[in-house]
């Protein structure tokens, strides 16, 4: 059980449950879904750096560090409640206990409850999750000419004759071989180990879940598996990406995230009349956001940040 604020606690996966209670009331923000927290942060031997959870006024609150410097402490919250009370309430102690004078992650839904004489409201681009439309992925390979995206799909199928697309089950999940794929995958970024162990540790738990809504597909060269997408299917509308990885190698990189996308929302998301896909924020980086903008996605969820305009 999520305690009272101000206490916390580390996500076990008997939490599930409770924090979807609270996620669920909300559209499906990649940063507050449990499956995502619990990737990155549902470790056997968790530190304080890790995501905490308290409960306020009925609103779920979460302690968060920067995800780039993992050096600053900062808490979110979402709930319906006093929400004034609750911001008011977490800034205060944000101030005392992590020298912060500002609230981050907070979704749309919650910042415009928010009493705009109050609180200075300021917009996250960088956290803005991508939400693709799955019926216009689908129609990728009709894309405008000049589409860089409708190029590269078919510049890949042209040069990538013997591959294959399908889902795996759960049971089966070829983790040695997917790992194998993320290092190459790192290599290629020359990253070294520090870079991407959180990413290797997420990757890995996120393979040991078993719910039923999580699904893993992977695409094949011969018998090689050149990429793979994690995805969770959300609700009837949508789903969320967690994890996507490919050889670059193959066809110099060119291609390869298109085909898995096509594939993905032809063969799958389609057939579950499914029509959003999250596939989370560029946190900033150019490279990211080049590659989620060249999707065309066609909302973003909004995330804000959030000042006191009285100076407490």
């Amino acid at each position: 059980m999520i305690p009272s604020f101000p206490q916390f606690k580390h996500i076990e996966l008997s939490d599930k449950a409770e924090i979807e209670s609270f996620t669920k009331k909300i559209p499906c923000y990649s940063d507050i879904n449990f499956i995502s927290i619990w990737n990155w942060f549902g470790k056997e031997e968790p530190t304080d750096a890790d995501a905490l959870f308290s409960v306020l006024n009925n609103n779920l609150v979460i302690k968060f560090t920067d995800y780039e410097t993992h050096s600053q402490s900062f808490l979110a919250f979402i709930g319906e409640t006093k929400i004034d009370e609750t911001a008011e309430i977490l800034l205060v102690y944000s101030q005392e206990h992590y020298h912060l004078n500002e609230l981050r992650l907070i979704p749309e839904e919650i910042a415009r409850c928010l009493n705009s004489d109050k609180w200075e409201i300021i917009e996250d681009r960088d956290q803005y999750d991508y939400i693709l439309d799955i019926e216009n992925l689908m129609d990728l390979p009709n894309w405008k000419s000049n589409e860089m995206s409708k190029r590269n799909l078919i510049k890949f199928q042209k040069n990538v004759v013997d591959y294959k697309f399908y889902d795996v089950e759960s049971t089966h999940i070829p983790k040695i071989e997917l790992i194998n794929l993320f290092y190459l995958w790192a290599a290629e970024k020359k990253l070294v180990l520090p870079d991407f162990q959180s990413e290797t540790d997420a990757l890995k738990r996120y393979f040991d879940l078993k719910y039923n809504n999580l699904r893993l597909f992977v695409l094949k060269k011969g018998t090689k598996i050149i990429g793979f997408k994690a995805i969770e299917l959300i609700n009837n509308e949508y789903a969320m990406l967690h994890f996507s990885k490919a050889n670059v190698k193959i066809n110099e990189g060119i291609g390869i995230y298109e085909t898995i996308y096509w594939l993905l929302s032809r063969d799958f998301l389609t057939r579950m009349n499914l029509k959003f896909l999250n596939i989370q924020q560029d946190l900033g980086i150019p490279g990211l956001r080049r590659g989620k903008e060249k999707l065309r996605p066609v909302k973003y969820l909004k995330k804000y940040i959030i000042k006191s305009k009285e100076g407490f």
